[in-house]
């Protein structure tokens, strides 16, 4: 009635299928790039929003005309995108853009105090509502603090800032072109 081998040789048909296709979707998850940003000014300032209890508006100031990328491992592809293609890539209608799913970013800079004392100062927040400014050079962002993140209750100004942003998964098309 039942043939044994035909059975067996069926399931292992199917066992084989189910693991090459899973390998396949593996392999094909993993060669999506996942795209890092690092976003410089020579100054900015972060100050609460009045209007939005709990936000925070970062502004910065003389901004270079760039943005550079990098891919986490095991890619290993940099560049510089363009300010204006950057937030083209931000808004895309992608599951995995940055308005779907703000980035969380490291603010970096060295914060003034009094006449000549000054500190390395890191701060986590997660940006959103990017507005680029070309003739003054500027970026507004509004920003929410990460949980953990220690926040200013007043106005602050940093210098030599750099924008650390997590990854942007999937295709970054004005990212490279290998």
């Amino acid at each position: 009635m039942f043939n044994v081998k035909k059975i067996f040789s069926l399931i292992s048909l199917i066992f084989l299928m189910v693991v090459t296709i899973s390998a396949f979707a593996a392999n094909n998850n993993a060669s999506k790039p996942s795209y890092l940003f690092v976003q410089t000014a020579r100054f900015a300032t972060l100050k609460p929003d009045s209007r939005h209890p709990g936000d925070y508006i970062l502004v910065l100031h003389d901004i270079p005309k760039y943005v550079t990328y990098f891919t986490d491992r095991p890619q290993r592809i940099s560049g510089l995108i363009n300010v204006i293609d950057f937030l083209q890539e931000w808004q895309q209608n992608t599951k995995d853009n940055f308005t779907q799913d703000a980035p969380n970013v490291d603010v970096r800079g060295i914060k003034l105090h009094w006449l000549f004392h000054s500190k390395d100062t890191s701060i986590v927040v997660s940006l959103s509502n990017p507005s680029y400014d070309v003739g003054e050079r500027t970026m507004t962002y509004t920003a929410k603090p990460v949980p953990g993140t220690q926040m200013p209750n007043r106005l602050i100004t940093l210098r030599d800032v750099a924008l650390f942003f997590d990854d942007f998964r999937g295709i970054c098309y004005s990212c490279c072109c290998n």
